[in-house]
């Protein structure tokens, strides 16, 4: 058997479209996106995607932004995950590719205003509260306005700026820790009014 990649990421997800036709939306924002460089299965609760990091957020950010609509209230709940040798087995063959981001050209249909919520979990307490103060730290960086809440940090960006912090998210997480889970909602166009400042 081919040894597993190291680099591999997993993204478990589901939407949620605030609309009668929420069926025709989902299944529209999949089809819409390509997912040629990811491995794929869809099940009755969510969508799992698997592949290398780059690939992974390029498909996943890709869905998310292909679900708006400008008065559509709509949702979703991403948890990443890195792949060991205890998850499901992918071969090699499945990830060997070239660099090029096949979704990039949507990109500027991410710049519809979201808010996001970010926990992130690892093997022990203490490297969960560091992973969780760099998220703080890093998204004050990056203009997030981050909140702590109880067990979760909130965020507040384009859809484009919390992907990409995401994705520099998993990049830091696996530097610092072997195995980690961080779990996403991010939500656009809500009808709830919100004093960021009262969080």
């Amino acid at each position: 058997m081919e040894k597993l990649r190291s680099n591999l990421l997993g993204c478990r997800f589901a939407l949620y479209p605030m609309s009668d036709n929420y069926a025709e939306i989902i299944l529209g924002a999949l089809e819409k996106t390509d997912t040629s460089k990811v491995w794929e299965k869809m099940d009755m609760m969510s969508t799992l995607y698997v592949g290398e990091q780059e690939h992974l957020l390029d498909c996943i950010s890709a869905v998310f932004r292909h679900t708006w609509r400008e008065t559509l209230h709509f949702g979703g709940e991403f948890t990443f995950s890195r792949i060991t040798e205890s998850s499901h087995l992918f071969l090699e063959e499945l990830s060997n590719f070239e660099s090029t981001l096949n979704n990039s050209s949507t990109a500027h249909l991410g710049k519809f205003p979201a808010y996001a919520r970010a926990a992130i979990y690892a093997a022990n307490k203490e490297e969960t509260f560091m992973l969780t103060e760099s998220i703080e730290k890093l998204a004050k960086k990056r203009g997030l306005q981050p909140k702590r809440t109880p067990m979760t940090i909130m965020l507040k960006g384009s859809s484009n700026s919390l992907f990409s912090f995401f994705d520099e998210i998993l990049t830091l997480s696996g530097k610092l820790t072997e195995s980690y889970t961080l779990c996403t909602s991010v939500s656009a166009n809500s009808p709830t009014s919100v004093d960021w400042n009262a969080l």
